[in-house]
């Protein structure tokens, strides 16, 4: 009998890791086939099963938006006498932990490889996918890779499973409570997979299977030729071909915003989405950060997403109006009858609404404001963005506008391109950086002084 104590390590260590809202199950000593039950896996079944009462397996957890998670490599070897050396040369090393899964069948075992940080489930299947090459190619049994999606693992210390030597497969101790605890105090100290050198690693295993495997290669039956696609699509699918990393990344890190997310937490979720393995193969920058360690240009790029969004949205009112700040309400008594007389000399008191919720005026205003405000000194509560020559003046940067919701890029009304032609603002620079993406760094500047509402003088 394992007792409370023991039985709650064992949790932690085991079961809780894993998925348990639905498990497999069976009667111990019975030939008959696993049974899948859709109901949540008691901490009371889980205590029948270290009584050896009945037989059970967990499946691959699942985040709240359906994305399966793994901190854990369990590898299935049927055939230990002529699976382990092949595992081995492809994981690299002994693993951390091995397991005698019954005494029915001594031979069978279950390798754990831990891994530092959480791995998405599709790099699973790469590894199954690798693991079949090899099989097949040296003519053995199927090494199995688990926790796969939709396939149940069998827990350990079940009936007739034992704790055994990475090295010899010799069982250390038949004393299941002995066992558990001796795990739990050294499981700090068990080898664990650097999570960037192991995706790094899968990496090249997808560039060398020569079987067409659409999570691995650009070559996939549903790949998407626009470069324009959904923040869901590239959250669960990712990059379809090169040219689409600063695309995805700039409209994940809104996501990110948008959610809550701090810096930190925006600069770590998408270096998560960067590892998996479809990114790595669609991206050189993201091949080159995996293989070099240096995701340093990464990190600044997704810090400089996220700080313009902070300039744009108001936290504040993220879950009320969308995040959009309303520049127009921001303004003093005095700085809003300017800015008012500036709108009207540029429409008069047109209502015309263009199907929009607002008029021609109040677009243009808000577009004013939101300027306005971007130009102010950092003492004033502004940004302090100046250009180069004496007067105060905003640089803005046309993704910055988009994201305040006031650039529009359909034929319709454009209270950018009514600016430009009011003189009010001009395009400062076009296109800057990279040559084969024009377009892409358009940044305004304002050719009045908002505060004395007149152009700057000549020198």
């Amino acid at each position: 009998m394992v007792n409370t104590e023991t039985q709650q390590l064992y949790l932690k260590l085991f079961v809780d890791p894993l998925k348990r809202t639905g498990y497999i199950c069976k009667s111990p000593g019975l030939n008959r086939d696993w049974k899948t039950s859709n109901y949540y896996l008691s901490d009371k079944l889980v205590y029948r099963f270290l009584d050896d009462e009945l037989m059970i397996g967990q499946f691959m957890p699942q985040n709240t938006e359906g994305e399966t998670w793994t901190d854990r490599i369990i590898i299935d070897l049927d055939q230990p006498e002529e699976q382990f050396i092949p595992m081995l040369e492809v994981m690299g090393d002994y693993p951390a932990l091995l397991f005698q899964t019954s005494t029915r069948n001594e031979q069978n075992l279950h390798a754990y490889y831990l891994i530092d940080k959480n791995i998405k489930g599709s790099n699973i299947e790469i590894l199954q996918n690798y693991f079949d090459v090899i099989s097949k190619g040296k003519d053995i049994q199927r090494i199995e890779v688990y926790p796969q999606p939709g396939h149940g693992i069998r827990l350990p210390f079940g009936k007739g499973s034992r704790w055994c030597k990475t090295a010899t497969g010799e069982v250390i101790t038949n004393d299941k409570s002995e066992a558990i605890n001796e795990i739990y105090t050294s499981w700090t100290d068990l080898p664990k997979m650097d999570r960037y050198s192991l995706i790094g690693k899968l990496y090249q295993f997808a560039g060398e299977m020569t079987v067409n495997n659409e999570l691995s290669t650009k070559k996939k039956t549903h790949e998407r030729k626009s470069n324009s696609f959904s923040v869901k699509h590239k959250w669960r699918t990712g990059l379809t071909d090169y040219g689409q990393r600063n695309e995805a990344v700039l409209w994940l890190s809104s996501e990110n915003f948008n959610s809550g997310l701090s810096l930190n937490e925006s600069i770590d979720n998408i270096k998560d989405w960067c590892l998996e393995t479809q990114n790595v193969a669609n991206s050189k920058d993201i091949q080159k950060a995996v293989s070099t360690g240096n995701w340093k240009p990464i990190e600044r790029e997704c810090e400089s997403h996220y700080k313009r969004y902070e300039r744009t949205f108001d936290p504040a009112k993220r879950k009320n109006s969308g995040g959009k700040i309303k520049a127009v309400s921001v303004l003093s008594g005095a700085e809003l009858q300017e800015a008012s007389n500036i709108a009207f000399s540029i429409t008069g008191d047109s209502k015309r609404r263009h199907r929009q919720k607002t008029s021609e005026y109040e677009r243009i205003l808000n577009a004013i404001a939101f300027i306005w405000i971007q130009s102010r000194d950092r003492s004033e509560g502004g940004f302090g963005w100046k250009s180069p020559e004496s007067f105060q003046v905003a640089r803005i940067s046309k993704s910055l506008f988009e994201r305040a919701g006031i650039y529009r890029r359909s034929n319709g009304f454009d209270p950018i391109k009514r600016l430009i032609q009011a003189g009010i603002i001009d395009i400062h620079l076009k296109g800057y950086g990279s040559p084969t993406t024009p377009g892409r760094a358009t940044v305004f500047k304002l050719n009045f002084d908002l505060k004395k509402c007149r152009k700057p003088q000549e020198h």
